[in-house]
């Protein structure tokens, strides 16, 4: 089925983002006993005060955009599932076979092959009824405050694009608390000649 695979494939990239935030949470965690020891330690400088509080400043945000991507995740890996059983049941033999004590059974027009169609025949495209489940969530997430009324009932293509965009800052931000923490690493002997 196009949209139980493609859904739970998107679900498995947004997981990603929690080895980012993983990553992220250390270098945060360190950076923070790092600009809390400065100063009791007497070897405290604004430069790495600063760093310190930028580090933990962008760290916080990260986990703000990790928690967003993750629960992109499981609202996608929810909807993979529901489509993937509906698919399913629509797919299932049992489901199109005629009860043996339906009258209509034992008409002669119900066997012309010409009026049936194979039970694999399906439409192309998201079942009927992911519309009524993306309303549903919708419903939940903008009574929950989650998202803004105006972005209720898009359709499926930018809600995944929306999401990808979330782990792409995600990401920005992660390599941003890495590329700081490299330079802060490889500048330390001249910016703090004391350590």
């Amino acid at each position: 089925m196009p949209f139980d695979l493609g859904l739970l494939t998107l679900a498995s990239v947004l997981r990603r983002g929690r080895h980012l935030d993983h990553l992220s949470s250390s270098i945060t965690l360190i950076a923070l006993a790092w600009g809390l020891l400065q100063w009791p330690m007497g070897f405290g400088t604004q430069i790495g005060s600063a760093l310190a509080t930028l580090l933990v400043l962008v760290g916080v945000l990260q986990k703000i955009w990790a928690m967003r991507v993750a629960l992109d995740a499981d609202l996608f890996d929810a909807l993979g599932r529901a489509e993937g059983e509906h698919a399913s049941a629509r797919n299932d033999p049992a489901s199109h076979a005629p009860a043996s004590h339906d009258p209509a059974s034992h008409d002669p027009a119900s066997h012309d092959p010409a009026s049936q169609q194979p039970a694999s025949h399906n439409p192309p495209g998201p079942a009927p009824d992911i519309t009524a489940r993306l309303a549903a969530m919708d419903a939940m997430l903008v009574g929950t405050g989650l998202m803004p009324a105006r972005l209720a009932g898009r359709p499926l293509p930018p809600r995944t694009q929306g999401a990808l965009r979330l782990l792409v800052i995600q990401a920005a931000l992660v390599g941003f608390q890495v590329a700081l923490t490299l330079s802060s690493l490889l500048a330390m002997p001249w910016l703090f000649p004391g350590y």
